[in-house]
Formats: structure tokens, C-alpha cells, sequence
């Protein structure tokens, strides 16, 4: 099913193009992304993902951007990449808390925990330390 889903992608990209939708663009970046990392193709990925991310920024809207920032930090986890991994977690943490978003905040922390764990690292007091 997933690589169905190519050419329905690529109809999107266009139509959102043609209106230029720029939200509509970031999510067909998204799913480009995740279709790319479902079938092992990392750098098509983290192409999408970080163009989703921009499109993202560009709208401001700071929940979607915390999205896009968790997306390209799992996709740098896959690969072992963790400190890249770990730049965009931090990001996402800093940007959830901004808005006050105790989902994300709650994804991000235990994204940050399994870092320190992979890693070996031991900062419990900095990944459950309560925030304002």
C-alpha cells in the first residue's frame, strides 16, 4: 500500500503548488518523508522532512513546527545519528514549551530520555524536571 500512495502524493504536490497552498505542501512533504523512511531511503527523507520543516516555520504555526522537528529527530534515531537526533529533539522541547503543549512536551521527554539511554548518559534530573 505504501507505494501506491507515490503517485497520489505527487497529485497533491502539484494541485498544492498550482493554488500555492503552503500548508497542504508541508504535510505532502511530510508523507513524502515517511514514505522515503518506510522504505529505507534516508536521504530522500530527511530531504522532505526538512523541507516540511521550513514550510512549517514559514507558517509559524508552533505546534506543527514541533511535528516536523520530532519527525526529523526520529528519522535521525533510525540511523544512529543521535546527536543529530538530539538537536531536534531539544528544539522540539524548547518550541513545545512555548506553547504549552503537554502532549508533545510528554513525547519529547521521552524522546530525550531514550537518547540519554542510548547513549549511556545518566540526566534523569534534566529529562523529568518539571517545567513552567
Amino acid at each position: 500500500m505504501v507505494t501506491q500512495s507515490y503517485p497520489y502524493f505527487v497529485k497533491a504536490e502539484s494541485i498544492f503548488r498550482s493554488i500555492n497552498e503552503v500548508s497542504g505542501l508541508a504535510y505532502v512533504s511530510q508523507s513524502f518523508g515517511a514514505l522515503y523512511r518506510l522504505q529505507g531511503d534516508f536521504l530522500n527523507a530527511e530531504q522532505y522532512y526538512h523541507r516540511a520543516l521550513k514550510l512549517r516555520e514559514s507558517l509559524g504555526n508552533t505546534r506543527d513546527i514541533t511535528s516536523a522537528m520530532v519527525l526529523l529527530g526520529m528519522l535521525y534515531s533510525d540511523v544512529q545519528r543521535f546527536d543529530d537526533a538530539f538537536h531536534f529533539f531539544k528544539k522540539a522541547d524548547s518550541t513545545s514549551r512555548a506553547t504549552k503543549d503537554s502532549l508533545a512536551q510528554g513525547e519529547v521527554k521521552i524522546l530525550i530520555g531514550e537518547y540519554y539511554l542510548i547513549r549511556g548518559m545518566s540526566k534523569k534530573q534534566d529529562v523529568c524536571r518539571p517545567r513552567d
